[in-house]
């Protein structure tokens, strides 16, 4: 029973301790030698940064009283003459929320109620009225203590105003205190793990993926939080300018939500990289860590280049090529006639192991037609590249009619955004000339896809834009008469 007596005051003290307010600003006037401008008063408790300011002055005369705290010697007299004020600017509240005004208040008159505007703005031009009233009538023309109620922002520079609106009572406040509850420095990411990072051995780097980073009660006021990544992951507030760290501002204690950006960096072997942070740190925040795991595959043992099939009278040829091969044992060539079904009508043997690019050809002379639910004419091509280990992969799906092309045709690049391969496919009615270019966005041209004589029929090519940098780009085929472009986006 001892030791969950004393749990529960532990708990009672850390609470009051949590949410106990704290003075932010205080002012008590000073005690004046005489009547003096506002502007020119040097005897407030305050100084610079905080400035007062208006027309209004400083008197000893009716010293407050009557209210716990009241200081009782000058105090800041406003005449009944619309528009006078006073204001007090340069006061920080950042760090804290639930905050709180009070003063000492004196009216001439027992008539009306708040004819002296209380505002508060963070900015100095977007203003906020405080409310509250005080007693009318016989005996209350005296000093006391006012808490108006609204919201007082969070800000660097808070200004207080206090505006005349009457030409009836004469006003004075004395005793000037804000309080509010400290918030306790906290950076805040979501989500904490990037799970999903990956890319091929010389290929890279990833695509990006991110986190949101925000913070409140931030110290000091102004002030960096600086996100650092790793010797294997880079960070950066884009998705394309990405580096080792970054430095984040913030102005009043405040760090808006801000999305920071994380690729794994190109250049890597095969393997995991798991279990790496990005730290998040500044501010007076306890660090925040943001784990990252990506993985780089082993490269493609076979850069297939191109893939297209053209008709020849009743038969279909598949051509395509590669670029480098890795222990490339051959490929398989399947069709299929009914959606979903494949069937393997050939073998090509491969080249092993070679640097330089490779050609490859298939002719199907034995096509089936009239079975039920084939589509007559329409077929479709894969490719089963096999490893010499018994590993495989297929090629995109090419399909040929032999009701014959009706136009020529670009299709969008698949798929798209990419990084940084990606497949362009293009159909055409006759056989011919074939040029297929690719240009910046500015049409600057960057080089020639294809520039060579074609066959009718359904063509491929794999486009690897690893040298590039990431953006859009346009790619336009012609082939006699016919012209047609596209655009692709590249986001590393």
């Amino acid at each position: 029973m001892k030791k969950f007596g004393l749990l529960i005051l532990l708990f009672t003290a850390l609470n009051i301790l949590s949410f106990s307010q704290t003075t932010i600003f205080s002012e008590n006037v000073g005690n004046p030698s005489a009547t003096t401008l506002v502007n020119v008063y040097s005897g407030w408790q305050n100084t610079i940064p905080i400035t007062f300011t208006g027309d209004v002055d400083v008197r000893t005369s009716t010293p407050s009283t009557g209210y716990t705290g009241a200081s009782g010697q000058g105090n800041v007299f406003i005449t009944n003459a619309v528009n006078r004020y006073l204001l007090i600017s340069g006061i920080n509240t950042s760090g804290f929320e639930n905050i709180t005004l009070s003063l000492g208040h004196f009216k001439s008159t027992n008539a009306g109620s708040n004819e002296l505007l209380i505002q508060v703005s963070e900015d100095g031009t977007n203003w906020t009225q405080l409310n509250y009233t005080r007693a009318t009538g016989t005996g209350t023309s005296n000093w006391i203590l006012i808490t108006p109620s609204g919201t007082i922002p969070a800000a660097v520079n808070l200004r207080i105003r206090f505006t005349q609106t009457s030409t009836g009572p004469q006003f004075r406040i004395d005793d000037i205190i804000l309080v509010g509850t400290p918030v306790i420095s906290t950076l805040t990411a979501t989500p904490t793990t990037l799970p999903d990072f990956e890319y091929l051995q010389d290929e890279g780097p990833s695509l990006a993926e991110s986190y949101n980073l925000s913070g409140v009660g931030l110290v000091p006021a102004a002030g960096n939080i600086t996100v650092t990544g790793t010797s294997h992951y880079h960070v950066g507030l884009d998705s394309t300018s990405l580096s080792a760290s970054i430095n984040i501002p913030y102005t009043g204690g405040i760090l808006t939500s801000t999305p920071i950006y994380v690729r794994l960096i190109a250049g890597l072997t095969q393997g995991n990289y798991d279990g790496e942070i990005i730290t998040n740190d500044g501010g007076g925040a306890l660090q925040v860590d943001v784990t990252c795991n990506g993985e780089v595959g082993a490269p493609v043992p076979v850069e297939l280049t191109t893939f297209s099939a053209s008709v020849i009278g009743k038969n279909i040829k598949l051509s395509w090529n590669t670029a480098t091969e890795i222990n490339n044992y051959g490929f398989e060539v399947e069709r299929s006639v009914v959606k979903g079904e494949w069937d393997k009508i050939g073998f090509v043997n491969g080249n092993g192991n070679s640097n330089s690019p490779k050609d490859y050809s298939f002719v199907d002379n034995n096509l089936p037609a009239g079975r039920q639910g084939v589509t007559t004419g329409k077929y479709s091509y894969r490719l089963k590249q096999i490893d010499n280990d018994g590993q495989f992969e297929y090629s995109k799906t090419i399909e040929v009619d032999m009701n014959g092309v009706k136009k020529f045709e670009l299709t969008q690049n698949y798929p798209n955004p990419f990084n940084p391969t990606t497949t362009i496919s293009y159909i055409l009615p006759q056989a011919g000339m074939v040029k297929l270019t690719l240009y910046n966005i500015l049409g600057q041209e960057i080089r020639t896809l294809v520039n060579e004589v074609k066959e009718a029929g359904t063509h491929s090519i794999n486009f690897n834009a690893s040298d590039l940098n990431s953006g859009v780009y346009v790619y336009k085929i012609e082939s006699g008469s016919f012209t047609q472009t596209k655009k692709m986006t590249l986001v590393k």
